[in-house]
């Protein structure tokens, strides 16, 4: 079979030339290996969606007020029900996610995330479950008696599997309830879940101004998104009508179930990763053509006399392309070496990122290897196939007389000079994606949080549902004793409790100032105002000293004593209207659509940061006693003279003792957080730069062996230049030129690259902007040192170039 031959006559050639082949290979398992490593992350994230039937058609329903400045809000239950009975979609369903304990007699009690499902939840997603049985309509009603659904991990690891634990009694969070299946392995939904209990509504859910819901439906073969949202418009602006005080302004938002947790700007990075990689392999396919070229033009005899012997043009151009594709081929399958690198080293990097769904798995599945074959047999004939046609197509009898050094033609001299101005650009293009990220990392790290980080150790607590010791005034008890059992513990400074890490956002509610009428209706037009809920001493705690005024009291929070703290930009923002320490100013809290009393100001805060880092300015901030809302979820700061991981087994014991089944996690310290939250940072500018360098790298191999086979295609023509009369300065500055040209093409397409790419990433980067100076003129230079580095070579060489020898070989 005549392919036979081809790859038996590819292998031959290919092991006469080690050298070449070492370095294509290496070269092609780069190249295709990250492509694939970077496929294989995209594949995840984006395109291989839910693992449900159809998934493509499950949709994820929001609510939002862009009045209020509430970009994400949740569902309330009659809005669920609005869209249920409207018929919109073929099916509608509804969640709650929560954490609470799993108990049981002679067990120990384990803490999980759990979540309340809609009876049709199941159903909707096409799930069945592994043992047992899933909700009924009945589980749904408000007197039914709680039953709950086990995850398979948590089937396997507490009960080994046995069948014995349907029908099972447990208590969770406190609430008895029977265990009536097993859902099947790997199902986590709605993102990392391992318990479910049924979804009964009770008269405080069924008020429309509370917003517990997430909803997610299966739209209707053949609908679109565009037109479920046009639906959504004409039902949001109903049930404006319907509940005018709770929906003022509010509107529902529809998306991908699987967009909504890997779109937006998670989208474009892993996009954008994608195009750079692209990119890289365009680098690699430019700088293969000319090593192919080169070679090809090395090889002229021998094509001449086969060609003399009767092989045909098509014969020789396809033993060519077998070579290039054979090569491509074994690169690929030693570059997934590299893949499986770099996808390890990612996946530790996001191992413990907040909220990734539990369907993201950088696995290297079946559409992955086809991926890799598709580049492979792509690169193999992208980068063979002009060589290969440039040589076979060239004048045979030219080739057997004038020999190797006049080989190419100008044609083909043209061709490689375009691909290395094509590498420059790419090169400058990933230069400055891996510089804007690495400036904006550097940024964060620089960046003042308005807190000392050092030495601070903070754990997330979480009082159990249905448990009325820690209800009402019990619970403020409760955390009042907490705090001073964790300020006396041997070794620790001082201790705090708090809703809002730094950076980690605060909840929004509308701002009623003094000069401000009440409104009548919902208060949806009024400014709103992040809130944090603290404990006497935090701000001690956090080593952020007051800048006026005074901090909480014990007494703090009451009816006689409604008081409040604002940040330093509060005051920047309405100073007008309260004018610092004295100041009053109302909240309409947690969702009320009455406002709560005149709170007066008693302090102001330094500007702690609690927005996004990529936000210019730290936002306005209130400050609110723990006696003034007692939380249900609160976080505990301790700070301690050493290593703050030494308070966490003392933490962890007080906890136990004062509350069984209180609820902690996160356990970490404040440092750590912060720097888990610059992933993004540090992960996708590494993975930048990694392919800047490597596209620098081969770059530089291309611009140099084009110049330097240019010096030896023109080895006769310089020697006679020299012979008569020509300086070597003279012979250096005429290879400089067109390795400086090339090169200023390079720069100037690569500019324009670079500013494209800078305004995609826009979305990650932190005090730097998309056209930094800085960033862009590092690049520039950087390219340009290189890549004068890499031509002023070839030229020395030509300089030295011995006229008598040259003519005498000639």
């Amino acid at each position: 079979m005549n392919w036979l031959h081809d790859v038996r006559f590819a292998v031959h050639s290919l092991l006469k030339h080690p050298g070449f082949t070492a370095a294509a290979l290496l070269t092609l398992m780069l190249g295709i290996g990250m492509n694939t490593a970077v496929f294989t992350l995209v594949n995840a994230v984006i395109l291989r969606g839910l693992p449900f039937e159809e998934g493509h058609r499950i949709i994820h329903i929001e609510c939002r007020n862009p009045s209020q400045n509430r970009p994400s809000m949740a569902v309330s239950y009659p809005e669920y029900q609005y869209w249920k009975e409207a018929e919109v979609f073929s099916e509608v369903a509804a969640y709650e996610r929560f954490e609470t304990t799993l108990e049981e007699a002679g067990r120990a009690t384990r803490q999980v995330r759990a979540a309340y499902l809609t009876h049709d939840a199941l159903h909707l997603l096409r799930v069945n479950p592994l043992r047992g049985r899933g909700f009924l309509e009945r589980d749904a009603q408000p007197s039914a008696s709680p039953v709950a659904l086990l995850s398979y991990s948590i089937w396997r690891e507490r009960y080994a599997g046995r069948d014995d634990v349907l029908g099972r009694e447990v208590s969770v969070g406190g609430q008895s309830a029977t265990v009536v299946g097993v859902l099947p392995r790997g199902f986590h939904f709605p993102l990392d879940e391992d318990l479910w209990l049924a979804l009964r509504p009770d008269d405080s859910l069924l008020r429309p101004q509370v917003r517990r819901l997430r909803v997610f439906a299966r739209m209707a073969a053949g609908a679109q998104l565009g037109d479920v949202r046009g639906r959504l418009e004409v039902l949001s602006a109903r049930l404006e009508q319907a509940y005018p005080e709770s929906n003022q302004g509010v509107e529902a938002v529809a998306e991908g179930y699987n967009d909504k947790f890997n779109g937006g700007g998670i989208r474009v990075v892993f996009l954008t990763l994608l195009f750079a990689v692209g990119f890289l392999l365009l680098i690699v396919c430019a700088n293969l053509a000319n090593m192919t070229l080169v070679r090809a033009f090395s090889r002229t005899r021998e094509l001449a006399v086969r060609s003399a012997l009767g092989a045909s043009r098509w014969k020789l151009q396809r033993r060519m392309l077998t070579e290039s594709v054979l090569l491509a081929l074994v690169g690929g399958a030693a570059g997934m070496a590299v893949a499986f690198l770099v996808v390890d080293l990612f996946s530790q990097a996001v191992a413990n990122v907040e909220g990734t769904p539990y369907w993201i798995e950088f696995t290297f599945d079946p559409a992955v290897f086809a991926y890799l074959f598709a580049v492979c047999l792509a690169t193999g004939l992208v980068f063979g196939a002009y060589p290969a046609w440039k040589a076979a197509r060239a004048d045979l009898n030219h080739w057997l007389k004038e020999g190797q050094r006049t080989a190419g033609g100008r044609s083909s001299r043209r061709f490689a000079s375009a691909l290395v101005v094509g590498q420059m650009a790419f090169s400058v293009l990933l230069l400055v994606g891996a510089g804007l990220l690495a400036r904006s990392f550097v940024h964060l790290l620089a960046l003042d949080t308005g807190v000392q980080e050092e030495n601070l150790l903070t754990l997330r607590l979480r009082f159990p549902d249905s448990d009325p010791w820690t209800e009402g005034e019990h619970r403020l008890q409760f955390l009042n004793l907490l705090q001073e059992r964790l300020q006396g513990l041997a070794g620790v400074q001082q201790a705090a409790l708090g809703s809002h890490l730094p950076l980690g956002g605060a909840g929004n509610w509308p701002l009623l100032l003094p000069e401000t009428p009440q409104p009548e209706d919902a208060p949806s037009r009024l400014p709103s105002v992040p809130v944090q809920v603290v404990s006497e001493g935090y701000f001690q705690t956090m080593g952020s000293p007051l800048r006026a005024g005074r901090g909480f009291t014990a007494s703090d929070g009451g009816p006689s004593q409604p008081v409040a703290i604002v940040n330093q930009a509060f005051l920047r923002r309405w100073r007008e209207s309260v004018a610092g320490v004295g100041g009053r100013f109302r909240l309409y809290e947690g969702g009320n659509d009455q406002p709560g009393p005149w709170l007066r100001v008693v302090g102001v805060a330094p500007d702690i940061r609690h927005n996004s880092p990529s936000d210019p300015e730290v936002l306005p901030l209130v400050y609110l006693p723990l006696r003034h809302f007692p939380l249900r979820s609160a976080l505990a700061r301790l700070r301690v003279p050493g290593d703050p991981y030494s308070a966490v087994e003392p933490a962890r014991g007080v906890l136990r003792e004062m509350h069984s089944r209180l609820l902690f996690a996160d356990v970490t310290s404040l440092k750590d957080q912060l720097w888990r939250q610059t992933w993004p940072y540090r992960t996708f500018g590494g993975l930048f730069a990694l392919f800047a360098l490597t596209a620098l790298v081969l770059s530089l191999v291309g611009a140099y062996s084009l110049a330097a086979h240019a010096v030896e295609m023109r080895y006769r023509e310089l020697g006679i230049r020299m012979a008569l009369g020509a300086t070597p300065r003279s012979l250096r500055r005429l290879v400089l030129r067109s390795g400086v040209l090339r090169l200023a093409l390079g720069l100037v397409l690569g500019l324009a690259l670079a500013v494209a790419l800078s305004r995609v990433l826009h979305t990650l980067l932190v005090g730097v902007e998309p056209t930094d100076p800085l960033v862009f003129s590092a690049a520039l230079a950087l390219i340009t040192i290189c890549g004068l580095a890499a031509c002023l070579l070839p030229a020395r060489r030509a300089a030295r170039l011995d006229p008598v020898e040259v003519l005498q070989d000639g």
